[in-house]
């Protein structure tokens, strides 16, 4: 099926769909029959704005966790009500995280959750809340991270790093090729605000504008400058081409 997604920024939350699942093109994109919504007043009723993380649950399709600072909360989206909430000791009484600063489905049997440079981890086979080991947080590397979702691709990731995003591998935090800091405004049409706050001098525009053009030529396969990342994201609108082959 082309199935339906959700993605939560700050207030609002976005329902998401497969862009052309017919030609096997299973991209998320806005889907734009479903208006955005205001956290716990158009919807997700009971649940804070600005949450932390948020992953779907493995034993009930229609739950989903929610976390808030020291505490989670698992939401029912068929109830349209918060079905269970308590502290993150609950879940993890030794070592217990501060905060979750992302969450990821990681195989059909296990949830990931990022504290710091450790992921702990869910596994539903035996119950288990397990306290990460110390660098294996595999996705510590997307350093300017904002929140992670699953897509439609099966085994692969969502980052959202500002105006950017990534693709990843659950199990490993493996990039895919093509989805290393693509437009979210271009691709997934999700509205961003303007990055660009001043203007540029002279030669760091020069600079910005050649860096643009060459993204556009490489279909946004290009890693711009950092100077140049604010400038090139609110002029760059070219879609992203699907290929199967980025996500063998």
């Amino acid at each position: 099926s082309s199935g339906i997604n959700a993605e939560y920024g700050g207030d609002w939350f976005y329902t998401m769909r497969a862009r052309d699942p017919a030609s096997g093109d299973r991209l998320p994109v806005l889907n734009k029959a479903m208006p955005a919504r205001r956290i716990g007043i158009d919807g997700l009723y009971g649940l804070t704005k600005n949450l932390d993380a948020t992953v779907q649950s493995l034993e009930n399709l229609n739950q989903f966790y929610a976390f808030k600072r020291q505490r989670y909360f698992i939401y029912d989206m068929h109830l349209m009500a918060i079905h269970k909430r308590g502290p993150l000791s609950d879940l993890w009484p030794i070592e217990t995280p501060e905060r979750i600063e992302g969450a990821v489905m990681i195989d059909p049997q296990t949830l990931g959750f990022l504290v710091k440079d450790k992921l702990y981890e869910y596994r539903s086979n035996t119950q288990e809340w397990v306290v990460g080991c110390k660098g294996s947080n595999y996705f510590k590397k997307f350093r300017s991270a904002d929140s992670l979702t699953v897509g439609f691709m099966g085994s692969w990731t969502w980052i959202f790093q500002g105006a950017w995003y990534s693709v990843a591998l659950n199990r490993n935090g493996w990039e895919s090729d093509n989805f290393a800091l693509r437009s979210i405004k271009a691709d997934l049409k999700l509205p961003m605000c303007k990055q660009q706050k001043s203007g540029l001098h002279r030669e760091a525009r020069k600079k910005c504008i050649g860096e643009l053009k060459q993204m556009e030529l490489l279909e946004g396969r290009f890693q711009s400058s950092v100077e140049c990342r604010d400038f090139i994201i609110d002029r760059y609108d070219k879609e992203v081409v699907f290929s199967i082959t980025d996500f063998q």
